[in-house]
């Protein structure tokens, strides 16, 4: 298993997070009321949403809960629309910074680590898939797919040659 998870989380501006004193999920209840929540339709009556969330923490009232499309979540935070949005911890937008997500000390979102799977017929034929999908997972982070994520989502830069470059940069390729 790699270091790589890619749960969901909460995710607000770092003035947000530095104004209110705000970095992990149990404040979320003593908090909301000084926060603009994007949420996307769904999120409100899911289980592992606020329905969820009001069910473990009690009481979640925020200052405004705006309906917002999951592909502009990031700029309406940005454009100062909103305070907070859902997201996953691997989304490339986490990566600028200016964007932080909130530590899940209530452990309410179960991880979704990275394993490689590999029958044992095709690992007895070639042993050395073994060491080489270990390299990678150990380079594997939630951070590292982050910037990964981010040289395609927002630098615009292909698939193949990032995923190249992060193999070179980690000794599996000349």
């Amino acid at each position: 298993m790699s270091g790589l998870n890619n749960s969901q989380c909460i995710a607000v501006t770092d003035s947000i997070s530095k104004s209110l004193n705000f970095t992990k999920l149990s404040e979320l209840p003593e908090k909301a009321g000084n926060i603009r929540f994007a949420a996307t339709a769904e999120f409100e009556e899911r289980d592992d949403g606020l329905k969820g969330l009001r069910d473990r923490l009690g009481s979640i009232e925020f200052e405004d809960i705006t309906i917002f499309d999951k592909g502009i979540k990031y700029e309406v935070l940005r454009n100062g629309e909103a305070d907070m949005n859902v997201c996953f911890t691997t989304d490339a937008d986490l990566a600028k910074g200016d964007i932080i997500h909130i530590e899940d000390d209530i452990q309410f979102w179960p991880p979704y680590h990275l394993a490689p799977v590999v029958s044992l017929e095709t690992l007895e034929k070639h042993p050395e898939i073994e060491d080489i999908l270990n390299k990678i997972s150990d380079n594997l982070t939630t951070e590292s797919i982050q910037v990964l994520n981010a040289q395609v989502d927002i630098d615009g830069l292909e698939y193949d040659v990032v995923a190249h470059d992060a193999l070179q940069s980690w000794g599996l390729l000349p």
